[in-house]
């Protein structure tokens, strides 16, 4: 997405927009990439960001610390991952996470990488490890496997006797309110000031996804999915009216509420 498209967007957005997380292929991939985040905070509103860590350079490291609010750090590969990260809190940033996809294939380095975050001291001064349930789209479709709630249960069970700090994905809510659910371990009162935390989906209830064609989707992973083409918010005259209230995004956000905010369309 150019500058100029970004700037078209954002104007049809309403006021009330505080913080906008943008989701890249590579750190180099988009030439506007800082353009844009400048003209975020210019405008009132924090970016955020999620990179893999990969051709990072001390000017990519100092532009994120300057204009960002969070960033996350997906692990591909360790190393990597957890350089980008302590030269992100090195410049002062305290919102730093790692992302981290969880399922059958990948549930063993999610063991290594808590493990990493108490005893490696490039990660001592990140925040925490937010894990992402999969969604069986993409690439994800071949070679990954749902993690099956047991599975779920014990690296839950293990963050918190470890003291790990942990946050999961929105998809992931309603398994981790089984895992608290099932851990007899915990306390009532733990247990409830846990719940207290966990936010299901918030698709269009509380969040829109844009691409980078300027197309309104309520999350990412609905696009390319059936029944979902995207509504065009650059022609929109009036996002609230066209977009927010059109009749596939009140269609959408019913159902998911009418399932307790529970994925509508994958199963997690």
């Amino acid at each position: 997405m150019t500058l100029d498209t970004f700037a078209k967007v954002f104007a049809k957005l309403p006021p009330t927009i505080t913080q906008i997380a943008f989701g890249i292929g590579d750190i180099d991939g988009n030439p506007d990439l800082w353009k844009i985040m400048e003209f975020c905070r210019s405008n009132g509103v924090v970016p955020n960001i999620t990179i893999n860590g990969a051709r990072m350079t001390p000017e990519y490291f100092d532009n994120l610390a300057k204009y960002c609010g969070a960033v996350a750090v997906s692990v591909y590969d360790k190393d990597l991952t957890y350089d980008a990260i302590q030269e992100l809190t090195n410049r002062g940033m305290r919102q730093i996470n790692i992302h981290y996809m969880i399922s059958e294939e990948t549930i063993d380095m999610a063991y290594e990488v808590m493990n990493d975050m108490k005893n490696d001291p490039r990660l001592a001064r990140m925040n925490a490890i937010v894990f992402l349930s999969l969604k069986t789209k993409g690439n994800a479709k071949k070679g990954f496997t749902q993690l099956s709630q047991e599975k779920f249960n014990a690296l839950s069970e293990y963050a918190i006797e470890n003291y790990v700090r942990i946050g999961f994905d929105s998809c992931s809510s309603f398994k981790f309110f089984a895992s608290l659910d099932q851990n007899k371990k915990l306390t009532e009162d733990f247990r409830k000031k846990m719940y207290e935390c966990v936010e299901p989906c918030e698709s269009s209830v509380y969040s829109s996804y844009i691409n980078t064609e300027g197309k309104y989707f309520p999350c990412s992973f609905c696009e390319n999915v059936d029944g979902w083409d995207g509504l065009d918010v650059l022609a929109a005259d009036d996002f609230i009216k066209d977009i927010w209230y059109n009749e596939k995004t009140v269609e959408f956000r019913n159902k998911l509420l009418n399932c307790k905010r529970d994925c509508p369309i994958y199963n997690i």
